[in-house]
């Protein structure tokens, strides 16, 4: 059972998370969701679909090194991530690559697939940036 506390955050965190899609319908549909899920025994709960999407902007800077993007992607093949968009862009000596991925799938904690692909940059003398929408 949950406690009106933890309906309350649940809500708010829906809220969030909508942002401007927290119609009344969505956020009642979303909250349905995650009481459903919560009340399913533990194994189904974990097994089952993430209930809002998740997406993650990883940003790689630095010198112009190359096969950065050939490095980074069998990090988030994986970890089960779907590179939903890519950037990359060289001015002059200097480098950027951006990564739009959806997270939703993720087999394993975000701090995991953060701290693999830093070890991958670091190798190419490049500097990581990495958060979750």
């Amino acid at each position: 059972m949950v406690s009106e506390s933890q309906l309350r955050k649940i809500i708010d965190l829906t809220i969030e998370e909508l942002g401007e899609n927290a119609t009344k319908e969505n956020i009642q549909a979303v909250v349905a969701s995650v009481l459903e899920a919560y009340e399913q025994p533990d194994a189904e709960r974990l097994s089952g679909t993430p209930l809002l999407p998740q997406k993650a902007l990883i940003t790689v800077l630095g010198p112009k090194k190359p096969n950065a993007l050939t490095a980074l992607t069998p990090v988030f093949s994986k970890h089960n991530c779907d590179i939903i968009d890519i950037s990359q862009k060289t001015l002059q000596a200097h480098f950027s690559l951006v990564f739009i991925v959806d997270i939703s799938k993720l087999n394993t904690p975000f701090s995991v697939l953060q701290h693999e692909l830093q070890k991958e940059v670091q190798a190419l003398g490049l500097q990581l940036l990495a958060a979750q929408e």
